[in-house]
């Protein structure tokens, strides 16, 4: 397997192969699967067939670019909400496949729950301050994980009210 320069266009012809890696000479059969790749990052593969101790010539196949799984992260399992003066702390459960993790809340003003609205659109961490809150104000929070496929599911946590 040869890794190309990640500049390189998967339709132009490779430059210069920076890396050959071996894949174990064990292999039996017409086909191999990678699951060892780097997603966005292009790769270019060779075989050559062994008869006993004699070796054929290499056969180099297409340029490929390595691609996100299809899968959309998993849903969150818990979310937990801690408030102090002047700010809600949310900390939640990793989601299985996701890259970051989008964080909205909505207030509960004049007897009804307002639109939700995104506090963090790209955290890569599983925890989030929000310092933007009104004291006596109900605030509810929901959270989910993306990736290059998409966003799970929301995990919404219980309402806390700002202090």
């Amino acid at each position: 397997m040869g890794v190309l320069p990640d500049s390189t266009d998967e339709d132009e012809d490779p430059i210069q192969i920076l890396v050959w890696n071996i894949i174990p000479s064990t292999l039996t059969g017409l086909s191999y699967s990678d699951t060892n790749f780097t997603a966005g990052v292009v790769y270019q593969y060779r075989v050559k067939g062994r008869s006993g101790s004699s070796f054929g010539k290499y056969k180099t196949a297409s340029v490929v670019r390595a691609k996100a799984s299809s899968a959309k992260p998993g849903a969150i399992s818990s979310l937990t909400a801690t408030v102090t003066t002047g700010k809600i702390t949310l900390k939640w459960t990793a989601s299985s496949g996701a890259a970051t993790y989008l964080v909205q809340r909505r207030a509960y003003q004049s007897g009804a729950w307002g639109n939700w609205t995104t506090v963090v659109s790209a955290n890569k961490t599983l925890t989030c301050t929000d310092a933007k809150v009104t004291k006596g104000t109900k605030y509810q929070y929901r959270v989910r994980g993306v990736n290059a496929a998409g966003a799970g599911s929301f995990k919404t946590g219980t309402a806390v009210t700002a202090k």
